[in-house]
């Protein structure tokens, strides 16, 4: 699914992916994969984003890592 977002931003300018956390945990979850708050100094906020630049490097990089 984030490799779609990458290949929508190349046609359509898709900036970032947002997702909106169950709870505390499911948002510590999205945070270890690199998501970050859209709203850091509000607690409760449980939306988060990822921009597909990061995506886009991440993905280049697992494709730089040969096949096991």
């Amino acid at each position: 699914m984030l490799a779609v977002a990458v290949q929508i931003n190349t046609t359509a300018a898709c900036r970032a992916v947002v997702v909106n956390a169950l709870d505390a945990d499911a948002s510590r979850w999205w945070q270890r994969f690199g998501f970050a708050p859209l709203n850091p100094d509000n607690d409760t906020d449980l939306d988060l984003y990822l921009l597909t630049d990061d995506i886009q490097r991440t993905i280049e990089e697992l494709d730089e890592i040969p096949d096991r």
